[in-house]
């Protein structure tokens, strides 16, 4: 796994405060990565030069967080790396990524358990009744896609990339169509039916020492969708 920290801004001119801070405290802690910042021309230039089909579907999604989203999995699938978001923070210096327990082709983390109350109400969502009825309910574990590392090549980034791709005609009516094309409904649909020994889903408990999310929601037009 290739030890750069990527990070992205794909709106706005410059990383906001206390973002900015957010980040600066982070990547003290993680003095081992080198750090790349990607914007949207970059991520563009990306794609268009490895997958230009990607390209189209990137450029045709209805908002910016759909195209951090899946920014995000195609840096990590073609560059490999760790992605976090502007708003993680690092807590104290990392575990060792390559070795050892979280050493593995692809590193997720989960971001909660799922009531089964919870479940049947996003199940009658209307943009989840394209699944098949069995298929509605969301899975149990919902794994986060604000921190996530891979190695280059890595097949499960390509297995969300191409769920992504499947669900990119779908339209986004609220916020919660967005956790359901791009976010972590599709990470954890892949987790879910290709879980493998070259991929490790880390509970909440071992990372919480780590890193921490402030989940700012800034991507929200909408109170309705579940907590990000």
């Amino acid at each position: 796994m290739e030890a750069v920290l990527h990070r992205l801004l794909i709106w706005g001119a410059e990383i906001p405060e206390p973002l900015r801070r957010t980040c600066r405290d982070t990547e003290a802690l993680l003095p081992e990565f080198e750090v790349r910042l990607w914007r949207n021309d970059d991520v563009r230039a990306l794609l268009a030069d490895r997958a230009p089909d990607y390209l189209r579907v990137y450029d045709g999604y209805a908002r910016d967080i759909q195209r951090a989203d899946f920014a995000r999995y195609a840096i990590l699938y073609f560059c490999g790396g760790l992605y976090l978001d502007l708003d993680v923070e690092a807590l104290r210096p990392g575990p060792p990524l390559f070795s050892g327990p979280w050493a593995h082709s692809c590193l997720l983390c989960e971001e909660t358990r799922l009531t089964p109350e919870f479940r049947a109400a996003t199940a009658s969502y209307p943009i989840r009744q394209c699944l098949p009825e069995d298929e509605r309910p969301e899975c149990t574990r919902r794994i986060a896609n604000y921190l996530m590392a891979a190695a280059t090549g890595d097949q499960t980034m390509k297995r969300i990339l191409d769920l992504c791709v499947a669900r990119s005609g779908l339209t986004v009516r609220e916020d919660y169509d967005v956790i359901f094309t791009t976010g972590p409904d599709v990470v954890s649909t892949v987790v879910e039916s290709h879980e493998d020994e070259s991929l490790r889903v880390i509970p909440l408990a071992e990372a919480d020492p780590f890193f921490r999310h402030q989940a700012a929601g800034s991507w929200r037009t909408d109170a309705r969708a579940a907590p990000r």
